[in-house]
């Protein structure tokens, strides 16, 4: 079957971020800084399918350290770092151009999901994007990418899904998606030569 939809997730693939979050969680949490963090964000935790907002937890967290840190300034500093990569932006536009449709598939908390869809222009450049915190499950759980495949009723084998973590490749290859592992790192070039096995072209019709 064509591919016919391209699922992108965010983070070191379509954006750049976290923000610094080692030597900000470093300087604010002491000693294993990102202990707190990988609990908070862990898919079962609750965060990031949307019952559970960070930043009151982030509050509660300085609270227990006796900080004295404005919760929501830094969560700014953390969540809210985030530049789309010109390059991949760039190249949605000739996959679109392709007949392709292209989504993000991410697992984002509620704030920094909002903060996506209201200042970086995704919609501009994207046929749209599918939040954990809005689907209520993250991946690489097979639900998250059951409801994904009913919103476009689609087929599995006509989805190509590109992550950076090789769980969450592995989670949507479970239910039959088509799914590789890449991120901004390896570059564009690599990215073509994944999405090639499964006919996809990095141009548009007409391009030299």
């Amino acid at each position: 079957m064509t591919v016919r939809h391209l699922l992108l997730d965010a983070d070191d693939v379509v954006q750049v971020g976290f923000g610094p979050f080692r030597p900000v969680l470093g300087e604010v949490f002491g000693e294993d800084p990102t202990g707190w963090l990988r609990a908070t964000l862990d898919p079962g935790a609750g965060v990031l399918d949307g019952g559970t907002p960070v930043l009151p937890l982030l509050a509660q967290r300085l609270r227990e350290l006796g900080r004295q840190d404005d919760p929501q300034e830094l969560y700014d500093r953390l969540w809210l770092t985030i530049s789309p990569d010109p390059s991949v932006l760039s190249q949605i536009g000739r996959w679109r151009a392709s007949g392709l449709t292209v989504h993000l598939a991410t697992n984002q908390d509620s704030g920094r999901a909002a903060y996506m869809k209201t200042a970086l222009g995704y919609d501009a450049v994207l046929d749209g994007g599918y939040y954990s915190s809005d689907l209520g499950v993250a991946k690489p759980a097979a639900g998250f990418f059951e409801a994904v495949l009913h919103d476009l009723g689609a087929e599995p084998d006509a989805v190509c899904f590109v992550d950076d973590m090789a769980v969450n490749v592995a989670g949507a290859r479970q239910v039959g998606i088509r799914a590789v592992q890449w991120e901004l790192d390896h570059g564009l070039p690599a990215l073509a030569d994944l999405l090639a096995a499964h006919g996809i072209s990095a141009d548009a019709p007409g391009t030299p």
